[in-house]
């Protein structure tokens, strides 16, 4: 029998139960003006199912599918330079790409939005919440949260054998731990980290030894880092629908997949488990509005984490800038490359355009952004900055782990986290983002729905294991590989990227990691566009 904190809440379908589109056909007809009567149709995407949703006009009426590649292929669609210049600058929020895709004359449907194409085959977009608004006690949250994640293991366990991700960190940790209360046997994967002083190798194996059962080391992660790859087949020969940008962990994912015997199996990740859990940038403004009262007090730990004056602190968490005007804002000053402060605290991280895009690009990127700024009503996920910031990238991890299902599809195998799972983010949503951390307690939300489920040390930990020292082996194990196939690669033919520009930044012995990001993005972009276009 369901407990009342489960009858509280909606049901998810299960990822394997999903569909591309759920679409809804209203049974009243609508007149158009030649006096022909059709039907209403709306289409929806689960934001959390990582689907995507295109559709172009085709001359007479809106033709619809799950995949660009596909209209391309039917409607002899070129390459949207304008799309692919946003593509090169990694900070720039999703909020300002539209429903613009990769292809001109198609669309992509934005996250958490809905398409309508009226009787008269006209199509609009209307705005869905991805986030139900729960009004119960936070205890009766947190009861909800682990009675759902013990449903996902045990349905999940059922319907395929099992294997899961064991990194070290909190996440996969507390994945392993209710996973293991299952019957089902499962396998425990783990990458070995390349800093002599990342830890995580350490927890994994105690993990491993709590739950009884065998962990199995894949290799080093800086080994299966594809990040600043551009010559390689994706995986099986696979064409993705846009570049793929968890190149990081390909080479992990593609080993767990050859383990596989061809039957279906589900692999386990932690994907999404910050984003529900730890503190996000926008926590204390969000803390502010949920505790007014406390101003002085978040104001001091907020002055103290960034290092600013009292006065300063106030001023960023009291701020209630729009997100449209927050991204103009920004924006401008990306492009005067203006060193003027941008709060930690608000909607997104800072605009910053890669020195190496040349004025082409920068043009390119300036009309588009431009025009998306002063034609459209941009408006975030949710009006809670913290929670908004949780959605947009829940969303982007949805899609990577979709990705991967669909590329390793030959294998049989699906990579699926129950941090993305509908009901458990409407659950940890809800919750107060005050009660994130207590008591020298990381994610305590979590720590308080696993509670005798998963040792309090795992949430204790005082260092997380950071994988940048990982990211730097990878770029200097390939970087002159990389920069040898960017001269006169598709970007650079096409004008968009300076390479003598990129190859000066590239002489430094440790660039700015900053740097590392953008020429990942330079590295997918110019792979997926080589494969794209054959």
């Amino acid at each position: 029998m369901m407990s009342r904190q489960e009858r509280a809440l909606p049901l998810m379908h299960e990822h394997s139960e999903q569909i591309a589109a759920n679409r809804h056909r209203k049974s009243q007809n609508e007149w158009c003006d030649n006096g022909a009567t059709t039907a209403k149709t709306i289409v929806n995407i689960p934001m959390l199912s990582g689907n995507r949703l295109f559709w172009t006009d085709d001359g007479n009426k809106p033709v619809i599918s799950d995949s660009a590649l596909r209209l391309v292929q039917s409607k002899k669609r070129s390459l949207n330079w304008e799309r692919i210049a946003m593509e090169l600058v990694p900070s720039l929020p999703n909020s300002l790409q539209g429903d613009a895709s990769f292809w001109k004359g198609i669309h992509s449907v934005p996250v958490s939005t809905t398409l309508h194409i009226d009787g008269c085959q006209q199509p609009r977009y209307t705005s869905s919440n991805p986030l139900q608004n729960i009004h119960n006690s936070e205890q009766e949250l947190v009861s909800a949260l682990k009675a759902r994640f013990t449903v996902l293991a045990n349905h999940w366990s059922r319907e395929a054998p099992i294997s899961v991700d064991v990194s070290g960190g909190t996440d996969s940790a507390a994945t392993a731990y209710v996973f293991s209360r299952t019957e089902a046997h499962m396998a425990l994967y783990h990458e070995m980290p390349d800093d002599p002083d990342n830890h995580d190798a350490e927890w994994a194996v105690g993990i491993a030894t709590d739950i009884r059962l065998s962990l199995t080391n894949l290799g080093m992660v800086a080994d299966g880092n594809k990040s600043f790859t551009v010559c390689d087949e994706y995986p099986n020969g696979m064409k993705p629908e846009e570049p793929i940008y968890w190149s990081d962990i390909e080479g992990y994912f593609s080993r767990i997949a050859e383990l596989g015997d061809g039957t279906p199996h589900i692999h386990v990740t932690g994907f999404g488990g910050d984003e529900l859990f730890a503190s996000l940038p926008a926590s204390a403004w969000s803390c502010l509005r949920e505790h007014p009262t406390r101003i002085w007090d978040t104001a001091k730990r907020y002055s103290a984490d960034y290092r600013m004056s009292m006065c300063q602190a106030i001023h960023d968490l009291i701020d209630d800038t729009s997100l449209g005007d927050e991204l103009s804002s920004s924006f401008r000053i990306a492009e005067c490359r203006s060193t003027r402060r941008i709060m930690p605290c608000g909607w997104h991280d800072a605009i910053h355009i890669p020195d190496f895009l040349t004025s082409k690009a920068r043009e390119l990127l300036h009309s588009t952004v431009i025009n998306q700024l002063e034609h459209e009503d941009i408006q975030p996920l949710n009006p809670d900055r913290s929670r908004h910031q949780a959605l947009y990238s829940l969303a982007i991890q949805a899609r990577m782990l979709n990705e991967a299902s669909r590329m390793f599809a030959p294998e049989n195998i699906t990579f699926r986290s129950p941090y993305l799972d509908q009901v458990m983010v409407d659950c940890a949503l809800n919750t107060p983002i005050s009660a994130r951390n207590q008591k020298g307690l990381h994610k305590a939300v979590l720590y308080q729905a696993l509670k005798g489920i998963a040792p309090e040390a795992i949430f204790r930990r005082s260092t997380k294991g950071d994988h940048s020292y990982s990211l730097y082996l990878a770029w200097h194990r390939s970087k002159d590989k990389l920069l040898t196939s960017l001269i006169g690669g598709i970007l650079d033919e096409e004008g968009l990227i300076d390479v003598p520009a990129i190859r000066r930044s590239a002489s430094m012995p440790m660039p700015d990691i900053t740097f590392l990001f953008e020429m990942q993005r330079v590295a997918a972009v110019e792979r997926w566009l080589r494969y794209a276009s054959r």
